[in-house]
């Protein structure tokens, strides 16, 4: 009986299958592994590329809407005239390489709509728009500042018509004439180098201008 005892516990614990994994079962194994590795890469990528074209959309909408405030902005440039302290008229606007102050009828992206004295200029590498209201031909109230774009590090402009050196209309760095607006404005952005954020070319005409 003891005999037959011992030999039934080596056949227990002896038996080539309950020794471990086979070879096949481990490749299997391996396999698989591999195969779900492969699939947590890709989702992973998949996620990366999905937020990247989130982010690009995100910066071209931002783009589009700052291109939708100048155009409605500028456009509609009024003609205010103001008495200098020699006691000479002289139109509210200045048009600069790198600003321009005019008066304008604001849309409530930035402010509640009204006629208002407007400055665009780059301050350090943002592009922003500084304001206050103006009641006919004077302005009151402090100025106040809204950011239009970050990030940006150059911001031109040109202007077009007929200058006061020039028989014909044409494309100018600064506006000169005190007399009358520009027929139009171009409004050039730089982004920095990696940056996926675009400016096409921007023309926008005056409407109000004679």
């Amino acid at each position: 009986m003891a005999k037959r005892q011992y030999n039934k516990t080596v056949s227990r614990f002896g038996s080539p299958t309950d020794a471990g994994f086979t070879l096949a079962e481990t490749l299997v194994a391996l396999a698989l592994l591999a195969m779900l590795s492969v699939l947590a890469l890709n989702a992973i990528s998949a996620m990366q590329s999905t937020r990247r074209v989130e982010q690009r959309l995100d910066a071209n909408n931002e783009v589009q809407a700052a291109r939708n405030h100048f155009s409605q902005s500028l456009a509609d440039i009024r003609p205010v005239y103001r008495i200098t302290t020699d006691g000479v008229s002289s139109i509210a606007f200045s048009g600069q390489k790198n600003s321009v102050k005019l008066v304008t009828v604001l849309d409530d992206q930035v402010v509640k709509g009204g006629l208002y004295e407007v400055e665009y200029s780059r301050v350090d590498q943002s592009l922003q728009i500084s304001y206050r209201i103006a009641r006919g031909a004077e302005s009151v109230s402090s100025r106040e500042a809204y950011l239009i774009l970050d990030g940006v590090t150059d911001f031109k402009l040109r202007y077009f018509g007929l200058t006061d050196t020039s028989d014909k209309s044409d494309w100018s760095d600064v506006w000169l004439p005190t007399d009358r607006l520009p027929l139009a404005i171009e409004i050039s952005v730089m982004f920095p180098e990696g940056d996926n954020r675009v400016w096409p070319p921007l023309k926008i005409s005056v409407a109000t201008a004679q």
